[in-house]
Formats: C-alpha cells, structure tokens, sequence
C-alpha cells in the first residue's frame, strides 16, 4: 500500500475529513509550520496521522515545488480531503525584482 493510500485509509477509520499542513521556509531551509486537524482527532490518531503526513510532505511534496525554501524563500498549504481523496496543494514562491533607472541631470 502506497503511503498516500495509507493516509487515506487511516483517515476514513478514524473519521478524519480533512488534514491541513502550512510550510514555508527560506535562505536554504524549509520545513512543515503546522499541522491542523479541523475535525475533532484523538491526539493518539492525530500523532499518527501527523508522523505519516509529514512522511508524505518530505518525499513527494518537497521536492516538487521549485524552490519554496531557497532565497526569499515560499511556502503554502497541503490540504488531504478524504471525500474525493484529493490532496491540493496550494504554493508561492517570493522573488526579488530589481528595476534599472538611469537618469541624466
């Protein structure tokens, strides 16, 4: 069983709707802020869930969003709905822009 599926499964057994995980990062490093549970999840499940979830983030997450933790760094939302088994993402990276003027006086 896939670790994904694995989420999932746990989440269905233990009437689990949704799980939101926020990360950012930046100069190099990254990591997960917060992991959320809107529903009320027994710390025990939660633990659990939480430990697999950030399995999930690290292998598949991490390393698909371009550079989230370099520089001006980035970050965003994982969210996994059970109805549907969807996990959206959603990302920002921050940039620097630097404009060139010349004037003459």
């Amino acid at each position: 069983m896939s670790l994904r599926e694995s989420i999932f499964e746990k989440m269905k057994e233990h009437n689990v709707d949704k799980i939101v995980v926020e990360f950012s990062g930046q100069g190099d490093s990254g990591d997960i802020d917060n992991v959320d549970f809107p529903d009320h999840v027994d710390l025990k499940v939660q633990a659990n869930l939480e430990e697999e979830v950030t399995e999930f983030f690290n292998e598949e997450v991490s390393q698909n969003i371009p550079n989230w933790y370099d520089n001006g760094g980035g970050g965003g939302r994982l969210t996994f709905t059970l109805e549907g088994k969807t996990i959206i993402c959603d990302s920002y990276v921050n940039y620097v822009e630097t404009l060139d003027y010349e004037n003459n006086f």
